[in-house]
């Protein structure tokens, strides 16, 4: 599969090229990439309080936006499951895919009809070959700021070993079983031997119904589980429950989905998860 979906620059009159994301992450990974170049605007499309974009509906605010970009960078893989809509109303949508290369996990729940997990960018090594994508994208499409993308991406992918390091050091001889509030955290801990058993919401917002519910908490108390991972986007009300009733201790850790995005995000965020999750795991 293709990064670059279609072809063709609208590169404005100014001389400017505008750069437009889809959501938090890539926008995030795209900042970094692009840094310093020069007459380039990243704008990113959803807003920072949207979330992930899986029943996201394309505004008309949204087609003005794409129609003056010279590049839509997504993240792929079914998460902008809209754009098969904006496609179809124009044939002049510059669209980058970073998943391409990307073997995605299976989805647990189905998200859009979606057979594949697409939270992708919480594997530093997809976020890897995600820099990595956008870097040849943007090359190929404004070589003007070759230099600049390309040593970004030299500094960045440094930057995201330093960091995968950093897991495998502080998360060494660490394992064990927890349940997750959302599957996205199985690509941020499953590189580092820890075991996401249940997933406490398949469908965003969408809480288990009860039998399901007594069955989760009943695989907690006969497994020993004793870490919820819960997300700073949804309520915990769910988690509390099986907390209140397992005696299992809430963490959250953030998935770059909502809040307002630098350059510097995607390291800074994981670094943070990185600390809770060593929290958590060795309370256990």
């Amino acid at each position: 599969m293709a990064a670059l979906v279609s072809c063709g620059s609208t590169e404005t009159d100014n001389g400017e090229y505008n750069i437009l994301t889809s959501f938090n992450p890539i926008y995030a990974l795209t900042l970094r990439i692009a840094d310093g170049a020069e007459n380039v605007k990243v704008e990113n499309m959803a807003a920072p309080s949207t979330g992930c974009l899986h029943d996201y509906q394309l505004t008309t605010a949204d087609m003005m936006k794409l129609s003056k970009s010279d590049i839509f960078i997504i993240n792929g893989g079914g998460m902008e499951s809209f754009m098969e809509k904006a496609m179809q109303a124009s044939d002049n949508i510059n669209v980058l895919d970073t998943s391409a290369g990307i073997e995605m996990l299976p989805s647990t729940g189905g998200h859009d009809g979606s057979e594949y997990n697409s939270h992708i960018w919480l594997s530093i090594s997809n976020a890897k070959k995600q820099a990595e994508n956008i870097r040849n994208g943007l090359v190929a499409e404004n070589p003007e700021n070759k230099g600049i993308y390309e040593k970004n991406t030299a500094d960045f992918l440094n930057e995201l070993e330093e960091l995968d390091n950093e897991y495998k050091t502080s998360l060494d001889g660490v394992s064990g079983k927890v349940i997750s509030f959302h599957e996205g955290i199985i690509y941020l801990l499953g590189g580092y031997g820890i075991e996401v058993t249940e997933i406490i919401e398949t469908e965003p917002g969408v809480s288990p119904d009860p039998s399901t519910l007594a069955e989760i908490i009943e695989d907690v108390k006969s497994s020993g589980i004793h870490v919820i991972f819960t997300e700073p986007q949804y309520p915990d009300s769910t988690a509390q429950v099986i907390s209140r009733e397992t005696g299992a201790e809430i963490y959250t850790l953030n998935p770059l989905v909502t809040g307002e995005m630098s350059r510097d995000s995607y390291v800074t965020i994981m670094r943070e998860n990185l600390q809770v999750i060593v929290s958590a795991l060795k309370q256990q």
